[in-house]
């Protein structure tokens, strides 16, 4: 039910107008229910935005650019990584989490532990395209912070 109908509904059971389609308060209703419906769309459109599951347009690209992603493929993808991104499980400080991260940012990495010395050495095998010091920034963000993280892009090409 639009905006019209449902203010039509409601002034009718007043008994006050006659709202038969030819009077001034329905003119006057349509011109309100226009705006109205324009708004209801445009708040609808802004609470499908503001959530990863069901964004599609300037809300998910808005998150993708927070985090360095390039927002390329389906919709459905590009929100699934955002999801693990932003995800928290009882696996995620391994080195095996820290990995996936890394790799759902678009980062081809292999990371080597030094449980002994508590440091975590993350090792680049491609320079990543958001460049270097978003990667390092990304790394940081995401790395365990009760151990050492160096990144290493010696092998990087």
């Amino acid at each position: 039910m639009g905006a019209y109908e449902n203010m039509k509904m409601f002034l009718k059971q007043t008994g006050l107008y006659r709202l038969d389609g030819e009077t001034l308060a329905d003119c006057e209703l349509k011109a309100y229910a226009c705006a109205i419906d324009a708004l209801a769309d445009e708040l609808d459109g802004l609470q499908n935005e503001s959530f990863v599951n069901t964004s599609s347009g300037y809300g998910l690209e808005n998150r993708e650019k927070a985090f360095g992603l390039t927002g390329t493929g389906e919709t459905a993808d590009r929100r699934g990584t955002l999801l693990k991104l932003g995800a928290v499980t009882q696996n995620s400080r391994t080195k095996e989490d820290l990995g996936q991260l890394l790799k759902a940012m678009g980062m081809e990495t292999e990371i080597t532990e030094d449980g002994a010395n508590g440091t975590v050495t993350v090792k680049f095998l491609k320079l990543p395209q958001c460049g270097v010091g978003k990667a390092v920034r990304a790394v940081n963000a995401f790395a365990p912070a009760h151990l050492t993280v160096k990144t290493d892009f010696s092998g990087a090409k």
